[in-house]
């Protein structure tokens, strides 16, 4: 049976949340994290997260792509942990 995850809107991130799925990639590059964590947590719009860090605009998607992939990951597993 398919799982609903909703997506990871922008600015509805709580930062725990964030950091923990960040924690599961091979994200290394601090002004692209920082540019992540405007983007997602704080809403600010990737336009100017991007610029403000001088993130690499591909890179950021990349990542911001494989942050997304981790939800998903986390929300299909996580009623398998639903009484622990």
């Amino acid at each position: 049976m398919p799982v609903d995850v909703p997506d990871l809107k922008p600015g509805e991130v709580d930062l725990e949340h964030f950091e923990l799925l960040l924690n599961e990639t091979s994200t290394s590059g601090e002004a692209v994290i920082a540019a992540l964590r405007d983007y997602l947590v704080d809403g600010i719009d990737y336009k100017v997260a991007t610029q403000t860090h001088g993130a690499n605009v591909s890179q950021f998607y990349k990542r911001l792509s494989s942050i997304k992939k981790k939800h998903v990951f986390a929300a299909k597993v996580s009623k398998f942990y639903a009484n622990v």
